[in-house]
């Protein structure tokens, strides 16, 4: 009768052994799984943070390019110091006003001014973050560069309606 009882606490040991390295195989499973999971999640979400940045300049830009798509409203203005704007002119009765979207110390900015002889790039507005902003004319409309702060590059070109544009 002892070899039989012997016999059972060797089994009970043995089961309570496996259920033990069967919980343990799981936790490590699920650890596992958590540690990829985040890691996919974080290369998700830089990939969404990249287009999102991409996009998000893109249709600024070509709808602000739109807006402003009259006869001598859309040209390039070199502003000096290397900075390179696109200009999009508001013709109004008495005089004209201007916006330029440009790049300065690694932002696309937006100036809303009404004399260019007064215009400081470190005034205007915080569009978007980047790298690279280049602009130039290109047939009937307007080439831009940009390039994002995650160093994805997009190239497009806008057509204007009203014509080729000009320099100024």
């Amino acid at each position: 009768m002892q070899g039989r009882s012997k016999a059972i606490s060797v089994r009970y040991n043995i089961d309570i052994i496996f259920i033990l390295f069967l919980v343990c195989v799981f936790v490590v499973c699920s650890l596992f799984i958590i540690l990829y999971g985040g890691e996919v999640y974080k290369n998700i979400q830089y990939h969404a943070d990249s287009n999102h940045s991409n996009r998000v300049s893109v249709s600024y830009i070509t709808n602000k390019v739109h807006m402003y798509d009259k006869s001598g409203c859309v040209s390039v203005y070199d502003a000096g110091d290397g900075i390179k704007a696109l200009m999009l002119t508001d013709k109004g009765s008495k005089s004209d006003s201007y916006t330029l979207i440009y790049l300065y110390d690694g932002m696309i900015m937006e100036c809303y001014i009404d004399d260019l002889k007064y215009f400081d790039p470190k005034y205007g507005e915080d569009i978007i973050e980047a790298d690279e902003f280049e602009v130039a004319l290109k047939g009937g409309g307007i080439s831009i560069k940009t390039t994002d702060s995650y160093g994805k590059t997009t190239e497009y070109t806008v057509a204007l309606r009203s014509g080729p544009v000009k320099a100024s």
